[in-house]
Formats: C-alpha cells, structure tokens, sequence
C-alpha cells in the first residue's frame, strides 16, 4: 500500500500524483494539495503555518513532542503502508528539512519503505539493501550517516566493492547511473542515497 504524505517545505513544480491509496496532508502541506486538485483523505497537524483548520482535520496543539511531518508518518503506519512517499519535503527551514530527511530512517525502522522528492530529486535511506530503477546518465550520490561499508554496487560508473565511507566522507558524492537501474548493497551502516534530476 502506498500512502503520499505531503509536508510543507517548498512545493513541488513537475510531481505527478499516480498510484496511491491514500494522501495525508500535513499543516500546510494541504495548500499544495488543494493547488493541484488532489483531495487528501486525512489532514492533520497543529496548523500554525495554513493558518486555518480544514474541514475534518486531525488537530493537534502547538505544543507537542512530533513534527508535523513524523504525525504523518504515525497516521501513515497506522494504514498499514508498506510504502511512504515524502512530498515537498525541502526548501523553507533548514531544521524541518533535516527532520524529514529523518523521517526516512525512523520508516526503514518501522519496516516501511520511503523515499522523500524534492525539486532536486529523489532520497532514500539504506541500511541494507536498494534496487531502483532511475535512468541512465543521473547523478547519484551515497552520503553515510555512520561509518558503512559498501558491499557492492551495479549501474553506476564508480562501483563500489567493499568501499568503507566515514560518517561525513564525501567520495561518494556525484556518481553517474550508467543503465537504467542501479544497484547498492550495505554490509553495514546506513547512507543516504540521493537522485538528482538532471545532471
């Protein structure tokens, strides 16, 4: 089951709404909902930045110990999805943006498979193993979260076999996607795995 959760960073220009089971709309994030004629079947957060409460939304106070964002995620789990897609999740504040980059973690953690898409691209977290489909001639880059090491790698023009990466090292930074689909396999840590638009 896949459940779009849309968030209120910076709004999407060229996203295609495409099969979905549900969409949640987090504060803000249902004004871009509404711009693009999607209708969100749980709306919810504290709306300090819509402004006003729609219709049926989940309200919660201002004070509380989840972002927006991660009560998204909890009412996405409770859907039972085996798939999250973070929407509109960059741009705005740089604390927020980090905090739903993390939300791709707290997923993998929940058994739920997640991606977040900018205007920039596509993210992923891996802490064992991801097979995509991106198309050839992309930027791709692996940034560790922890010191990881990377098993093996397919598709890409700088393979990885046995690659360690310390917390903070760069070298993986701006790989090309040689085939459609790539490959990578952790043989430990976790990385975050970015899609680039266009080179």
């Amino acid at each position: 089951m896949k459940v779009i959760v849309c968030l209120n960073g910076e709004k999407l220009k060229n996203y295609k709404f495409c099969n979905y089971d549900y969409v949640i709309a987090c504060d803000g994030g249902y004004e871009y909902l509404t711009e693009n004629r999607v209708k969100a079947d749980f709306i919810l957060g504290d709306f300090d930045s819509l402004k006003y409460i729609p219709e049926n939304a989940i309200i919660f106070p201002r004070n509380k110990d989840y972002t927006d964002g991660e009560l998204g995620l909890m009412q996405a789990a409770k859907l039972n999805a085996d798939f999250i897609e973070f929407i509109c999740v960059g741009g705005k504040r740089d604390d927020q943006f980090f905090a739903n980059i993390g939300l791709l973690e707290k997923s993998a953690h929940m058994g739920i498979h997640a991606k977040a898409v900018t205007n920039a691209g596509e993210i992923y977290f891996i802490n064992n193993e991801l097979k995509l489909n991106v198309g050839k001639d992309k930027i791709i880059s692996v940034y560790p979260l922890e010191d990881s090491v990377v098993e093996n790698s397919e598709g890409l023009l700088y393979r990885y076999n046995g690659q360690k990466l310390k917390r903070g090292d760069t070298i993986g930074i701006s790989n090309i996607s040689t085939q459609d689909e790539i490959y990578v396999k952790l043989k430990s840590g976790a990385v975050l795995l970015f899609v680039n638009s266009d080179i």
